[in-house]
């Protein structure tokens, strides 16, 4: 984490977290954005779980993170820059999770996640989270377009591979809610999907016994992420209750 008070714009990122679980390096990098209404500054954060990183590797995404730091979201140098960023990812063979933050899921978005899929072959967990924080991990829900989810949905999904997509899907069938100051209407409703959808298949007992060990370690370095994500939030501190004088 940046020291209270430090200039965020000379570092490379805001938060840096690298934690080895098992056999297993769990990679957090955050580079906030500005999660107020009239704002259009997203930044991004991502999570990665493989084995290895090396320090060019790190450096290259850190400084890609930094890039986009105040950029207007889905401008054409912000897109360059993510562009840039998940080529990174992508020639990480070994990459196992990944986890994406980011305002808002676009078509633009839903084929980069496809993109980094198809180049890792040994990628399990594909996870989008619509939602932006700031430098006081103050957060707000984005969008996951209607485009970005059918592109993903119609999408030939490797063996063993899953995406996850979290945010706020607009109920609207027509003129559906795009705009970042029309994420808080009430047509707007938190989901979390699967794709593809959940099935209840037993699988054989070789596939089962081969695939066993690899779900168990990618699982629990993903709760890991969620459990260092949580450790870095502003703890609130408890009301004291107030007593009625009788």
């Amino acid at each position: 984490m940046l020291p209270e008070g430090a200039d965020g714009a000379e570092s490379l990122c805001s938060t840096l977290m690298v934690k080895r679980v098992g056999e297993d390096l769990t990679l957090l990098v955050c580079n906030y954005g500005d999660a107020s209404p009239e704002s259009e500054s997203s930044g991004m954060m991502l999570a990665v779980i493989l084995p290895e990183i090396s320090a060019i590797t790190l450096r290259e995404i850190t400084c890609g993170l930094q890039q986009l730091r105040r950029l207007e979201a889905n401008s054409l140098e912000y897109d360059g820059r993510v562009d840039g960023l998940m080529a990174c990812l992508s020639s990480l063979p070994d990459l196992k999770c990944v986890r994406l933050w980011a305002g808002c899921l676009t078509e633009v978005w839903a084929n980069r996640i496809l993109s980094l899929i198809r180049a890792c072959p040994h990628l399990q967990q594909a996870q989008f989270r619509a939602e932006v924080f700031d430098e006081k991990w103050k957060s707000e829900a984005g969008l996951l377009l209607e485009e970005g989810i059918h592109l993903l949905q119609e999408a030939q999904m490797p063996p063993g591979c899953t995406i996850t997509l979290e945010g706020k899907r607009c109920r609207k069938t027509v003129d559906p809610c795009r705009r970042r100051r029309d994420w808080e209407l009430s047509c707007n409703e938190k989901v979390k999907m699967k794709i593809p959808p959940e099935e209840e298949e037993i699988p054989s007992e070789e596939e089962e016994s081969s695939s066993e060990e690899e779900i168990v370690s990618v699982e629990e370095t993903a709760g890991e992420l969620d459990r260092l994500q949580e450790a870095h939030r502003p703890q609130k501190k408890k009301k004291k209750k107030k007593c009625a004088l009788m």
